[in-house]
């Protein structure tokens, strides 16, 4: 889903996404039942107001804030990785072929031909 976004904002949507259903809080503050702190809040806000959706809100806030200074602060640690060229590139056939032709010509080299039997048949075997 986040193939073709770029490196930083696919930490930056997998951190938001990972910080809103893994972030624990009380349900309800006379319960010790914990859920997340995201549904937590929409819950809140729908049936008992702003006030209440404040109560687990920050807490998303403050974890969403500390995944956004973490996830910088790995990227400017972490360098972003180089693409790998791939083996007979343009540049590198030019590159071969002006080489070539400042050098004086070579001989090529001889080889012997091997006879091959005439039309031999494998067949496997099961």
């Amino acid at each position: 889903m986040t193939r073709s976004l770029s490196r930083f904002l696919k930490g930056l949507l997998r951190g938001f996404v990972a910080v809103a259903l893994f972030t624990p809080w009380y349900v309800d503050s006379n319960h010790e039942y914990l859920a997340p702190a995201g549904l937590i809040t929409l819950y809140d806000a729908l049936t008992k107001g702003a006030e209440a959706a404040y109560r687990a809100g920050h807490v998303v806030a403050v974890a969403e804030l500390l995944m956004f200074v973490l996830l910088l602060a790995l990227f400017i640690v972490l360098p972003s990785p180089k693409p790998k060229r791939a083996k007979g590139k343009p540049d590198e056939q030019a590159k071969s072929q002006s080489s070539a032709r400042n050098q004086k010509p070579q001989q090529k080299k001889r080889t012997r031909k091997v006879p091959q039997p005439a039309k031999e048949r494998i067949t496997p075997t099961i």
